[in-house]
């Protein structure tokens, strides 16, 4: 019996046989192709000759839009010429069984591509938009025939616009939608900017066939890679794509990930969420609870790209002609007016959001039990309790913002309720509603699999736009007890507990401690010891002993991080029985950041035989390479402890191995390589990063030269220097002066007066934001030509609006002593320049009084900036009052005092309201130095320690009272304190109970006496 040929060879090898077949080059066949619908009322998909290249080769795959355009093209070309042999008297050839039968073609990719997506699952173009997270029209009305339209399953989507950042998706998802390298992007903005709707959008235009994938947790996402149906042909929809990443597995299914989109081709994944905080947590370096591989996954292989949070007024008139040439109703016309109204926030209009967000604080549209269904769900979540609630949890943690008076006495009254609030009306009543424009509830449901209790959320644009508000509220004590009671999520209970402790309530801080360690939380153990050591509540080490036997011990930096606390604690005997465990043993040996951690922490016990443990399971052929940071690290760790095989062996292989084409991390690696004697290593790896390195970043390419320099590779800096000078990205002129100083540094002349040349014709005149950092750079790199150049040419024709930059310029112009240039631009700001900015008028009075051009400073007051400015922003008040008072402007001074500045300051940040104190009583403005003391600031500004606020109580004391200020001191330190960003020192030893006040003293063992029982080491991450 023969043997079966592989399907990816079987589909190459007849694609190349249907092209012989043809008579036409690749380059014909892609062109002709190109114009080829794949059905009815598709649009052609492109193909390129590098494609059918690629597809003939194995490289990767086609999509089946582009196969079909592609296999009709040659099937008729075959065919034609079939037909003109045999109109001149010769025979049809011969061919493969199906070969010219279009309806064969997509059975062999199919099987080419090995497993099928399942059976059942719908495409892009049948799925359910409001099913994925898109928003429906928060409006009254029919919809005008957006792309969208004909695809809605439950309900309308507003009007939609392309703006750059979906310009930037579709192009970045294209290659991917044809079955190119798989390709993973994630929008980044607020709440209900539109980042949900944009990625659907441009799914529907690059991949409207794709099957869906829309796993419902992590859990979920697992099983699917488990299930091997993350196939090409498939769309894997991430959105809130911190609930796959934050949780116990996160840095498993980032690595799932990786490994997908590296090995996969024809694979479109894409995510959105929150920049602040979810964003910047998982890409957080130097943390306790270091997220690399999440980190790499979003840095490494995802495109993320910010949505703004408004529209331009550009936009905004291109939105509203759009609602209204179609028949969006009035509805959506009033919302969009009412979003240009509202600072260009048209997206979040059109959505309900600042509707509902002004119903709930106003208390107009809930009931009091609705209310506080609603409240307890935002305090939950802002927390740290970021799974779905249950309802049992929202219940018990809601009775306490609940009066005696108003608390409902039925059973079931908190399912009544919040079926209501997801519902969006109350009972069976549809008029009785408690929703926006029944559209957009206050709550959403959440069923994880058919048949089971209902989960909650509350809406994304309510959770975002409270934080704030809500930000110092420590909430009931049914809360916290609701919390202790209910949470079962390793990572809710991690992140519960170091909420508590932040806040000073230390029990609930280590009840909740002590469940995520049971739960397999990695680092709650450590987090557990080092707060009970620092607090003195573990004097007999009792809780010590039940942590070196709880821990889990998979995670490399969870074990590094215990044993040091255990040592710290005095906790001896317990640091031995966590040996005695062979954490070395079963720890995880992927990441190089964990192996070295874990590495030093044992040799910083005297754990040599936990040491040789370790390296016996050869971490150094283990660890993954793609992080070079922490591989420069773990070889400088090996290093330490004497490992030099295993040394020699990362050497080698981060030198062959290491991906090259990342200049950021190179450095650190080619030092570290340096350092442990790898020469050979840094030759290889030097030569590798010449002819690999991407180098569009010049700081990072200039980091990379002078790197190359220390370590004594001058070939390669030469090699790299003239690429880096053609390639470097000039938008950030900081980066262009660091490379340019680099080149310079380096000896490679020429390629500096390339980039310089090349940075000076680059340099736009619409803004002179980062100008005169070129100057100066130029200056130092002895470009005098183009620096000349460049100064007349800015000092002519810049747009020279924004003063603060124009500031910024002239210091410039000053310090590389062009003083005819000077001139020009203070005369052409002080004419031009925008009045709006109180800090922009500010500054350039400032720098306009050092380069001592009195006509121009005249010049400007004579425009009368200060019956122009804002007078919101404190800062800039008080800069332009100082400012002003400097160059002598008394009655300009009077003209801003006059406006009532004091009325009118943004009172959120505590050095801004300082800056205004001292700025009014520094001219005399007692009058104004009341008024704004008589707005309460204390109970206004963000929370934070003393370090935040010593500004601001200096400057309080100063204006006022010693006893309001020590007040304003107390209530400042409370206020910091509930919302878990005051100073350690203030919160008492034995912390505080849950309502507030300070607890009786109190120790581990009083809480917990049970006895101590060993788990499983490989329990959890």
């Amino acid at each position: 019996m023969g043997q079966v040929a592989d399907p990816w060879d079987f589909f190459a090898a007849r694609l190349k046989e249907l092209l012989r077949a043809s008579g036409l080059t690749q380059k014909q066949a892609a062109e002709l192709a190109s114009r080829q619908s794949a059905g009815a009322g598709a649009p052609p998909v492109a193909i390129t000759n590098g494609q059918i290249s690629a597809w003939v080769r194995r490289a990767n795959r086609p999509p089946q839009a582009a196969l079909k355009q592609l296999a009709r093209v040659l099937i008729r070309h075959a065919r034609r010429i079939d037909e003109r042999l045999v109109s001149e008297g010769g025979a049809a050839r011969t061919y493969a069984k199906g070969l010219l039968d279009e309806q064969s073609w997509p059975k062999w990719l199919q099987a080419a591509h090995g497993p099928a997506a399942p059976a059942g699952l719908s495409t892009i173009r049948e799925a359910d938009p409001t099913a994925l997270g898109v928003h429906r029209a928060a409006a009254v009305g029919p919809q005008p025939g957006s792309a969208a339209e004909e695809h809605l399953r439950g309900g309308r989507l507003t009007p939609y616009l392309i703006r750059e950042h979906d310009r930037l998706l579709r192009q970045y998802l294209a290659a991917a939608a044809q079955g190119g390298s798989s390709a993973f992007a994630v929008l980044l903005g607020e709440s209900t900017t539109g980042k949900t709707r944009a990625l659907y959008e441009a799914l529907l235009e690059q991949a409207p066939d794709h099957r869906l994938l829309h796993p419902t947790d992590a859990e979920d996402l697992q099983q699917l890679f488990t299930d091997g149906v993350v196939v090409p042909g498939t769309v894997l929809w991430l959105n809130e794509t911190q609930r796959y990443l934050q949780g116990k597995a996160g840095a498993v299914i980032a690595k799932q990930l990786i490994r997908c989109l590296t090995q996969v081709t024809g694979v479109v994944m894409v995510g959105a969420m929150w920049r602040t905080p979810y964003f910047t947590d998982l890409t957080a370096q130097g943390r306790t609870f270091d997220p690399g591989a999440i980190r790499d996954l979003l840095h490494a292989h995802a495109l993320v790209l910010d949505v703004p949070h408004t529209l331009t007024p550009e936009q905004c008139e291109d939105l509203r002609t759009q609602a209204g040439e179609g028949s969006a109703g009035r509805g959506v016309l009033e919302a969009v007016e009412a979003g240009i109204r509202d600072g260009g926030k048209v997206i979040q209009h059109l959505s309900g959001g600042p509707e509902l967000l002004a119903a709930y604080s106003n208390r107009t549209l809930f009931t009091p039990v609705e209310h506080a269904l609603i409240t307890a769900a935002l305090d939950l979540r802002r927390l740290g309790h970021n799974q779905p609630l249950p309802t049992q949890l929202l219940a018990e943690a809601a009775d306490g913002y609940l009066t005696a008076r108003i608390r409902p006495s039925e059973a079931d009254w908190a399912s009544t309720a919040l079926d209501d609030l997801t519902r969006g009306y109350r009972g069976a009543d549809p008029g009785d509603r408690n929703d926006v424009r029944h559209t957009l509830t206050a709550l959403t449901r959440h069923v994880a699999r058919s048949g089971t209790p209902p989960n909650f959320e509350p809406a994304d644009y309510l959770d975002q736009h409270t934080r704030g508000d809500r930000g110092n509220q420590l909430g009931p004590p049914a809360l916290w007890d609701a919390l202790i009671s209910h949470t079962t999520d390793p990572g809710d209970l991690r992140r519960l507990a170091v909420s508590a402790q932040e806040r000073g309530l230390f029990k609930a801080a280590v009840a909740l401690f002590r469940q995520a360690s049971l739960a397999g939380e990695a680092f709650a153990p450590a987090l557990l010891t080092d707060l009970l050591a620092r607090r003195r509540l573990d004097p007999d080490h009792h809780a010590a002993d039940w942590v070196a036997l709880h821990a889990a011990l998979l995670n490399p930096h969870a074990v590094a991080y215990l044993l040091p606390a255990l040592t710290k604690a005095g906790a001896q005997g317990a640091a031995q029985r966590l040996l005695g465990r062979q954490p070395a043993a079963h720890a995880e040996l992927t990441d190089p950041s964990g192996v070295q951690g874990l590495v030093l922490a044992l040799a910083g016990v005297d754990a040599e035989e936990a040491v040789q443990q370790l390296l016996a399971r050869q971490p150094a052929a283990r660890v993954e390479l793609t992080d070079l940071y922490e591989v420069a690290d773990l070889l400088l760790a090996l290093e330490a402890v004497g490992a030099s095989e295993a040394v020699q062996h990362l050497s080698a292989r981060a030198a062959a191995h290491a991906v090259a084409a990342n200049p950021f991390g190179l450095p650190p690696l080619l030092q570290a390589l340096k350092k442990v004697g790898a020469d050979k290593a840094v030759q290889q790896l030097a030569a590798r990063a010449a002819t690999e390195a991407e180098l569009t970043d010049p700081s990072d390419s200039g980091r990379l030269l002078l790197a190359l320099k220390e370590v004594g590779v001058e070939d390669a800096a030469r090699h790299l220097s003239a690429r880096a000078a053609a390639q470097a990205d000039l938008t950030v002129p900081w980066g262009t002066v660091s490379l340019l100083l680099a080149l310079q540094e380096v000896g490679a002349g020429d390629a500096a007066q390339q980039l310089a040349a090349r940075a000076v014709a680059h340099a736009g005149l619409a803004s002179v934001s980062g100008v005169g950092v070129l100057l100066v750079g130029l200056r130092k790199a002895g470009q005098e030509e183009l620096l000349q150049q460049l100064s007349t040419q800015v000092a002519a024709h810049a747009d020279l609006t924004d003063l603060i930059d124009v500031a910024e310029l002239l210091s410039a112009l000053k310090k590389v002593g062009a003083e005819k240039e000077l001139r020009q631009v203070a005369g052409r700001a002080a004419a031009q320049g925008d009045l709006a900015n109180p800090l922009g008028v500010a500054r350039l009075l400032s720098a306009l009084r050092e380069a001592q051009a009195e006509e121009a400073v005249h010049q400007l007051l004579a425009r009368r900036p200060a019956a122009y400015v804002d007078l919101t922003h404190p800062t800039g008040v008080a800069s332009l009052l100082s400012a002003l008072a400097q160059v002598g402007a008394e009655e300009a001074v009077q003209q801003v005092l006059a406006r009532q500045p004091a009325a009118y300051a943004d009172l959120t940040y505590s050095s801004w309201v300082a800056r205004l104190l001292s700025a009014l009583a520094g001219v005399g403005a007692e009058e104004a130095v009341q008024q704004l003391l008589a707005r309460q600031p204390a109970t206004h500004v963000l929370p934070g320690g003393r370090a935040e606020h010593s500004r601001l109580l200096s400057a309080l004391e100063t204006v006022g009272t010693k006893e309001s200020a020590a007040r304003d001191e107390q209530l400042l330190m409370r206020r910091a304190m509930d919302a878990g960003v005051g100073d350690e020192d203030a919160i008492p030893q034995f912390g505080r109970e849950t309502d507030g006040t300070t607890a009786a003293p109190w120790t581990w063992h009083d809480l917990y006496n049970d006895p101590p029982v060993e788990v499983d080491p490989e329990a959890g991450m």
